[in-house]
This record gives structure tokens, C-alpha cells and sequence, in this order.
């Protein structure tokens, strides 16, 4: 016999919930009736990791002040976001004093605000892990929130750090730091600040780094090099070179020898090639490493001169087959100045490719070499492949479009159904407008069925349902229960609002649109607050600035509301 969830047994219930984390527990059963929220509200709940993320209001008032406030003590971890539970670390730290966690071990914070970063970090001496997500401007103070953070004093303990700064960072003078260890910036850092980077956390084991520079400054860099202090612990370096020419990085890798994995990525300019693809130069410097383990090389190249046969053969040489380190290279058959030089298995989990026909050295059959890859950028032309490779478990696709001839959905459908898994597809992103026919969007919901994520285009999303007029798309589109939408380059019209929010309305949680006018927005807004019951995050960015009359109706609309709102001129965001 088969029975509903509610149905069980209270005592399998609870037994159910003491192997979830709160996190989970909340966004699985909360509210799902009465009875599971008396049981919720008397399970022992696993409270060392909190993730607040992607919870709505509700949830996140009901875990802070009927779990949270009670068991300070428990929590080990926490995570907090301000992308789309927007203000959500303003109210949190509003509601508890950081202090008040005294275990509290390990933090990360998603978009903060330099306030909101600095009142958490300076009440937080204990921690050893901190994560920080960011943009590049803090949206109120207008400062330079990365560089904030790597100049003013770190917690006493900390062991790692990660910073994702989309931007670019100095690293001022922090002080000497014996006790981090693992280092992670993605952001752009000048070459010279690596050595401050050395001098204050000379324990250092791990770093993965960003790097710019200039190309022509190579006696500054042969200076710094030679008169700096190498940092004995490091074992694993990763760098993705932006532009520093590679003399620089050459002299000083040769000066790490006590490595033990080195992950080497670039896209390399076109007056430094023949470095950066020179096997006898890397050889060169991988023979310098006694103890290295791993070694991993992504690098793309645009140079006429190349062969690609003579590129792959010098990496074929008895030293690379004794180390077991298989290079990739590949260039596209209509594009064959370009190449794309990379050791597997592949090592990042990100991977551009296009569907073209590609001259490719790749002769081994290795069962694993791409099964890092979860998020695959797709450049569809008009020319398919004779042979495709399959990426097992990509779960989020980035569709671009170069090409001018039209494309037919079928042989889009069945290139792609050869290339990835459709059931695993959770997350779908659409550059820019495809050249292929307007069944495109109906093939695809009928094949990828679990896509919970949505990025496209406004005008072209209208353009593949008609404007919502194709009722076996719309039918697809209520079946598929996306989760987060993101409508980019054009503005809802009042005219297909009622059937946009009738066919997102039974499961649409986040929703990021744009509205031409003042008077669209009084239109649209309420329709969607009260049609769209699931919602809980709501950015619209704004053609026209907001009118004061609008200003004084919006207060209205939103009045009694239990929601957190922020009001910009030409931007809305609420979280409830």
C-alpha cells in the first residue's frame, strides 16, 4: 500500500526530519499543513549549519525566532544572502547580536553591504571559515567592498578565506596572519599584490588566484620576483592569468618548488603565444617541482602560425606520457586560429565549446575526462559535428547564437540530446536571440522537463510562445513548475501581463523583470503580489524614474504587508 508524506506516522515523520538539516527541514515542510509545522516546531532539529538562503520571509521568521533564538549555542555555521531574500543580513543582524553565537566557526555572507560585513566580522572573532560573495560597488556606500576586506584586520583564527569579487581588488597592509592557510580570490589582483598576498599569510597552503598585470612591465616583475619572500607551505597554486605576461609568471613559478598541485589557466594575447604553449618552457618548470601530484592546463590561443599537429605533438614527448599528463588540442574547423589547449580529465567545472566540427588530438578514450563540467556555454552554428561528446552531468546550459542561418529545432534538439543529459538540466540560460525556429522553446520544455531556472530575453521569450497565444507552450511552461525566472532587454506589456502571471503564478518563487512605465508598474505590480502566491523575491527595474504620485500609491500597494522592501529611483526589490 502506498501512502501521501502526511500520511505517516508521526514517529517516521520525526524520524524523517532528524536527518535533514534546518535549512532543508524549513523548505521542504514548513507550511505544508498543521500537522508538520506541530511536528517541525517539536522535532530535535540539526541546528550546526544554518543556510538562510533562497528562504522566504515567512520561513525565515519562523527558523529565527521559533529555532534560532533558543539554541544560539548549536550553531556551528551560517549563511546569509542578500540576492533576491534582499535586506535579508540587514534584518538578521537587526534581530541577534552575532556575538550572542558563540561557537559559531564558520560564516558566509552573499552580497553584503560594507556595514553589514564589517558589524558581523568584528563580532565574530572565533570564526576559522569565511566565504563573501560580492559585487564590485557597494550599492549604498559607493565603496570598494573586496578591497575593505582584504585591508582591514581578518578574524584572529581564521584558516580560510574566499572571496568572489566581480571587480577589481588591492590588497592593502593586513599585517602578518600565521594562521590562514587556504586562500580563494576570484577577482581581478594585480601580480604585484601576490607577494603581499605572501607576506601577510607566510603559513600558506592553498591559493587560487586571479591575476592582472601589465604586459610590457617585466623589470618591475623580475624585481619584485627576486626580491621577495616565497612562501614555504604553499602545495597548491591555481592561477587564471588575465593578462600578465608570462615571463613573469614563468620566473615565479620557478621559485615555488615545493608544490604539489599547480593549475595554470589563460587566455593568452596575442603577443605572448608562443610562451605560453612552449612545452619545453613548461617542462621546464614542472621539472623544478619534486613533489608535485597534479598538474592542470587550460589555456586558449588565437595565433595564424600555429599547427595544431605540431602544438599537440611537442606536449606527446616521453616526459608528458611518463607523467601521465594527457594534453587536449582542439580548434574549430571554421575557426582554426583559435585553440584550445587543456589537460584531462578537465579540471574546471565551467566549459565553452560550439557545436562546429572540431580538429581535436584527442585519441584516448577517457571515460572521466569531462565529468567536472556542471555548467556547459554552447555556441550553436550551423555546422554540426560529425562525432559528439557527451557532457554526463551539466545541469546548467548557456545558449549563444553566431550563427545567421536558421537553425531547425530538431536538429538543435537531437545535437543536444547527444551532448548533455536533458533530465539533468536544472538551469537554462539564452544569450542573445537563436537562429532557429520559433518550435525552438516547445522542443525544448518537452525534453528538458526538471528546468527550474529561467534567464532569457523578454521580447524573444514572448516571440517563442506568440505572446503567450500557443497554448501547448503555455501548458509546458504551468507543468514545468519553474522556480526563479530572470526576463532581461525588454519591458512586460500590460497587454500579456494577465496570462504572464496566470502561467508563472502556481510555482514562480523568484521573479526579475523590467516595466517601461510608471503606470505599467501600478498595473502590473499588484498583480503580481496578490496572483502570485509562492513568490518571495520580486526585482523590477524601471524605464521611467519613479514619480512621486507613484511613490505615494506604491506605499499603499504595499501597505500591511509583511514584506522587506527597498526603493530605488528606476529599481524595486522586495523580499517576502
Amino acid at each position: 500500500m502506498v501512502l501521501l508524506f502526511d500520511e505517516l506516522p508521526n514517529e517516521i515523520i520525526l524520524e524523517i526530519f532528524d536527518l535533514l538539516n534546518t535549512s532543508d527541514l524549513i523548505r521542504s515542510f514548513y507550511k505544508l499543513n498543521n500537522r508538520i509545522d506541530k511536528l517541525i516546531s517539536e522535532t530535535t532539529i540539526n541546528l550546526i549549519n544554518i543556510d538562510l538562503t533562497n528562504f522566504s520571509k515567512y520561513q525565515f521568521n519562523y527558523c529565527c525566532e521559533q529555532i534560532v533564538s533558543t539554541n544560539y549555542n548549536q550553531v556551528r555555521s551560517l549563511t546569509l544572502s542578500n540576492i533576491c531574500t534582499f535586506g535579508q543580513i540587514l534584518v538578521f543582524t537587526s534581530m541577534y547580536d552575532i556575538g550572542q553565537f558563540s561557537n559559531l566557526q564558520s560564516i558566509t555572507l552573499i552580497e553584503p553591504e560594507v556595514r553589514q560585513y564589517l558589524v558581523i566580522i568584528q563580532k565574530s572573532p572565533k570564526i576559522t571559515y569565511l566565504s563573501v560573495t560580492l559585487n564590485e560597488v557597494d550599492e549604498i556606500e559607493e565603496k570598494d567592498i573586496g578591497t575593505i576586506i582584504l585591508s582591514n584586520p581578518l578574524p584572529p583564527l581564521l584558516k580560510t578565506l574566499k572571496l568572489f569579487y566581480n571587480g577589481q581588488i588591492s590588497i592593502g597592509k593586513l599585517g602578518t596572519h600565521f594562521n590562514l592557510q587556504y586562500l580563494t580570490i576570484i577577482a581581478d589582483c594585480y601580480f604585484t599584490d601576490l607577494f603581499h598576498i605572501f607576506d601577510c599569510f607566510p603559513c600558506i597552503n592553498y591559493l587560487e588566484i586571479e591575476l592582472i598585470g601589465i604586459q610590457s612591465d617585466i623589470d618591475t616583475y623580475l624585481f619584485t620576483i627576486n626580491s621577495s619572500t616565497m612562501p614555504e607551505h604553499l602545495q597548491t597554486l591555481k592561477i587564471n592569468n588575465l593578462s600578465v605576461n608570462f615571463r613573469a609568471i614563468e620566473l615565479l613559478l620557478m621559485r615555488l618548488n615545493q608544490l604539489k598541485e599547480l593549475s595554470y589557466r589563460s587566455i593568452a594575447s596575442e603577443n605572448n603565444n608562443d610562451a605560453h604553449t612552449d612545452s619545453n618552457r613548461w617542462q621546464s618548470i614542472l621539472s623544478s617541482y619534486p613533489l608535485l601530484e597534479k598538474f592542470h592546463m587550460d589555456i586558449i590561443i588565437e595565433d595564424n602560425s600555429l599547427d595544431i599537429c605540431e602544438l599537440s605533438s611537442s606536449f606527446q614527448t616521453q616526459y608528458w606520457l611518463y607523467h601521465r599528463w594527457t594534453i587536449i588540442c582542439e580548434s574549430s574547423v571554421n575557426n582554426s586560429n583559435v585553440y584550445h589547449l587543456y589537460t584531462i580529465p578537465y579540471s574546471n567545472s565551467i566549459f565553452s565549446t560550439s557545436s562546429e566540427n572540431l580538429q581535436s588530438t584527442s585519441v584516448l578514450d577517457v571515460s572521466n575526462a569531462y565529468d567536472t563540467i556542471n555548467y556547459l556555454n554552447l555556441n550553436l552554428t550551423s555546422h554540426w559535428p560529425f562525432i559528439t561528446r557527451k557532457y554526463l552531468n551539466v545541469h546548467t546550459l548557456e545558449l549563444v547564437n553566431t550563427s545567421t542561418n536558421l537553425l531547425s529545432s530538431s536538429s538543435v534538439i537531437s545535437y543536444l540530446n547527444k551532448t548533455i543529459i536533458f533530465s539533468n538540466l536544472k538551469h537554462l540560460i539564452i544569450q542573445n536571440d537563436l537562429s532557429v525556429d520559433i518550435k525552438f522553446l516547445e522542443a525544448l520544455l518537452e525534453n528538458a522537463v526538471n528546468i527550474r531556472h529561467l534567464v532569457i530575453d523578454l521580447h524573444y521569450f514572448l516571440q517563442l510562445t506568440s505572446n503567450f497565444k500557443n497554448v501547448h507552450v503555455n501548458l509546458l511552461l504551468q507543468k514545468m513548475m519553474l522556480q526563479k525566472c530572470q526576463f532581461r532587454n525588454d519591458y512586460l506589456p500590460i497587454d500579456v501581463s494577465n496570462d504572464f502571471v496566470q502561467i508563472f503564478s502556481p510555482s514562480l518563487e523568484c521573479l526579475s523583470l523590467d516595466i517601461r512605465t510608471n503606470y505599467d508598474l501600478l498595473v502590473i505590480l499588484p498583480l503580481i503580489l496578490n496572483k502570485m502566491t509562492k513568490l518571495y523575491s520580486l526585482e523590477i527595474n524601471l524605464y521611467e524614474s519613479l514619480f512621486n504620485d507613484t511613490l505615494i500609491i506604491l506605499s499603499q500597494i504595499l501597505k500591511h504587508r509583511n514584506i522587506t522592501k527597498f526603493i530605488y529611483p528606476q529599481m524595486i526589490r522586495i523580499w517576502k
